[in-house]
C-alpha cells in the first residue's frame, strides 16, 4: 500500500512467465536479443515470422516471448523428453539453431519502450504506431489498487498465456526520472507474485556455516529445477 501511494496513478499488467526478449530496430525490422546476464544478451537465431515485420521504432522494445498453454500441452504429448514448463519450452525452442516446427507456436507480447520515459499508455500507443508487435493489456487505476490486484490476476490467469503475478507501474510521464532505479530494477514499478513455486526433493545433509555473529544451517538436497535453475542447496 505504501508503494502504491507513491506511484499513483498506476496501471496493472499481467506478469508474463516466459523469456524476456528485447527487439532492437535494425534496417526497418528487428534483431531479437535475450536479457542474458542483464548486461550482455544473446542474439536469437530465429524468431516467429509474424513479429519479423516492420519496426520503425527509434528505441529497443522489450517484451516477453512465451508458449501458449494449449501449444505447450500438445508439444509435450509428442515428446519423450518433456519440457518442465512453458518458460523452459519457449527458451528451448527459440535457442535452437536449426529450423524447427515449433518456432511459430511462440508468441511475443511487448510491454516496454527502453529509454522512453513516458506514461505506460503512451508507451503502448508508441509500440502500436511503430511496430508490428502485440502489446500487453493493462488496467488503469487511480486509487485503491490493492483491492483490485488479486481479481485482476485471477481474470488473466484464465487466459491462454502463462502468468505468475501482476506488475504495477506508475502511469505518469518521467516516472523513471522521478523514482530512479537500483542496479537491477526500476523503482517506478514493482511486481506482486501470487504464489511461490514449490518442488519436492530429498534432504541429504545439513552443513553449519559459522559467521562472526551467527551460525547458519545450509541444506544439501537432491538437485531440483526451480524457476529455470538447478538448485542443490539452500540456507
Amino acid at each position: 500500500k505504501k508503494k502504491l501511494e507513491k506511484l499513483y496513478p498506476v496501471v496493472l499488467e499481467s506478469k508474463l512467465d516466459g523469456l524476456t526478449v528485447v527487439a532492437y530496430p535494425k534496417d526497418g525490422t528487428s534483431m531479437f536479443v535475450t536479457r542474458g546476464n542483464g548486461v550482455e544478451g544473446e542474439i536469437l537465431p530465429r524468431f516467429p515470422s509474424e513479429y519479423c515485420g516492420v519496426n520503425r521504432s527509434s528505441y529497443p522494445i522489450r517484451g516477453e516471448a512465451f508458449l501458449p498453454k494449449n501449444y505447450f500441452e500438445s508439444i509435450n504429448e509428442g515428446r519423450k523428453d518433456k519440457f518442465a514448463n512453458e518458460r523452459n519450452a519457449a527458451s528451448g525452442i527459440l535457442r535452437r539453431l536449426d529450423d524447427n516446427e515449433y518456432i511459430n507456436y511462440i508468441k511475443f507480447i511487448a510491454y516496454d519502450v527502453v529509454g522512453l520515459d513516458v506514461s505506460e499508455d503512451k508507451k503502448i500507443k508508441y509500440i502500436h504506431e511503430h511496430t508490428c508487435f502485440n502489446t500487453i493489456e493493462g488496467e488503469n487505476v487511480e486509487s485503491n489498487a490493492e483491492d483490485k490486484i488479486e481479481s485482476f490476476y485471477k481474470r488473466n490467469k484464465m487466459k491462454n498465456y502463462p502468468i505468475d503475478g501482476v506488475v504495477i507501474k506508475s502511469n505518469t510521464d518521467c516516472s523513471l526520472e522521478k523514482f530512479g532505479s537500483t542496479r537491477h530494477h526500476p523503482l517506478n514499478a514493482f511486481a506482486w507474485k501470487a504464489e511461490d513455486e514449490q518442488h519436492i526433493t530429498t534432504l541429504r545433509k545439513i552443513n553449519w556455516t559459522v559467521g562472526r555473529e551467527t551460525i547458519t544451517p545450509v541444506a544439501e538436497f537432491d538437485p531440483v529445477e526451480i524457476d529455470g535453475t538447478v538448485v542443490k542447496e539452500a540456507s
